[in-house]
């Protein structure tokens, strides 16, 4: 998977250049396909084996992630590197003074001296290309990137919800009076949304709302592990909002939605995006606990 996918997908084009460093392909066209000059370029194998073994042994394991080899990539690009600045002194040498002598030059047929002088030429034009449409489709992704985040976008949607309508309640003038006497906003995000975005700095500035302010949020966060489940809880209606990829729960209203799932429409020209997560509120606001420990 890492080599077929991951790889691809993380070095784009320069990884047609990886094999060149360690194939001395111009040099041989270079020379005519000269025996003398060898095949094989061994020079960058010590350093990049072990990044191959260290690929391997992730592939063992069953959960594959592309950024779990994000430290094999650098080498990757050295490779890369390696293998354009081969081609580039070759190409320079045949383009400037030629390898071969005036005298060899004469027995050979114009086809000969085309192969050898020209090929290099384009090989590194090949390389030039492979390194600009790297470039061009990074800052594609980039762009597209920037939209696959809804459950920060939606931490925000929330922020902005909390600022302009929070549940009715009567608030003292004391913030002591206020801990006690009003339930806290408890907030539900489930994997979805807590893997696409939402961070601390989401966070922190949810926080900082007037409606947070003035009663405590408590944020819970839904999980894989047992203790991280709330499936019968949020039938219980104990949540006030609700951060999810579903908007099927009941007792709660789609207040706004943020978008995700970016792919690019080429036609067009623009990224396209769906509704990925909701945010709900409860539609009761006679529901009211205090700030539990646990939902044990």
């Amino acid at each position: 998977w890492y080599l077929a996918k991951a790889l691809p997908k993380g070095l784009l084009f320069t990884i047609l250049l990886v094999p060149l460093a360690f194939l001395r392909v111009a040099q041989r066209i270079a020379h005519r396909g000269s025996t003398r000059v060898r095949v094989l370029d061994f020079e960058g194998l010590p350093y990049f084996i072990p990044v191959l073994i260290f690929i391997g042994v992730y592939s063992i394991l069953p959960h594959k992630e592309i950024r779990f080899i994000f430290v094999a990539l650098p080498m990757f690009n050295v490779m890369a590197a390696k293998a354009l600045t081969d081609i580039h002194q070759v190409a320079r040498m045949v383009s400037t003074k030629g390898i071969l002598s005036t005298a060899e030059k004469e027995k050979k047929n114009a086809e000969s001296s085309f192969i050898s002088i020209w090929i290099p030429q384009l090989l590194l034009l090949g390389g030039w290309c492979a390194l600009g449409l790297s470039l061009v489709s990074s800052l594609v992704f980039v762009q597209v990137s920037r939209k696959n985040y809804p459950g920060g976008d939606s931490l925000g949607i929330l922020a902005n919800e909390l600022n302009v309508s929070s549940s009715p309640v009567s608030v003292s003038n004391k913030q002591d009076d206020i801990n006690e006497s009003t339930p806290p906003i408890q907030i539900f995000i489930d994997v979805a949304a807590a893997m696409t975005g939402v961070s601390l700095f989401g966070q922190h500035a949810l926080m900082n709302t007037a409606a947070c302010k003035m009663r405590e949020c408590v944020i819970f966060k839904d999980g894989y592990e047992d203790e991280h489940k709330y499936d019968n809880v949020l039938n219980s209606l104990r949540f006030e909002y609700i951060l999810s990829e579903k908007d099927d729960f009941k007792g709660y209203k789609v207040k706004n939605t943020a978008k995700g799932h970016p792919i690019i429409d080429f036609k067009r020209q623009q990224v396209l995006t769906s509704d990925a997560i909701y945010v709900m509120k409860r539609e009761s606001t006679e529901f009211a606990i205090k700030k539990p420990k646990s939902f044990g």
